[in-house]
């Protein structure tokens, strides 16, 4: 999956595309949402207040939700905070 897939996916539930303003795919690659000085759609109450970060994964085989962060996207969400941060 990747961000043309989930701002797909998140149009036909009947929102305005993807609510994340980054998203980091299995491979470390990091994808661009929406522009960063959009309104994010993720954290109700927080959206105009916070940059959100999508992180690919999160469910095993079965679809039962658990962390699967690979260490390259730990490194690529490393490296974004610090350079949001700056």
């Amino acid at each position: 999956i990747d961000i043309r897939k989930i701002d797909a996916i998140h149009c036909r539930r009947g929102r305005l595309g993807v609510g994340w303003h980054f998203l980091i795919l299995v491979s470390g690659d990091i994808q661009l949402g929406r522009d960063i000085e959009t309104c994010g759609s993720h954290s109700r109450g927080i959206d105009d207040l916070s940059v959100s970060i999508g992180v690919v994964g999160g469910v095993d085989e079965d679809g039962t939700r658990t962390n699967t962060r690979n260490p390259e996207q730990l490194e690529a969400l490393t490296d974004l905070i610090c350079f949001l941060s700056d």
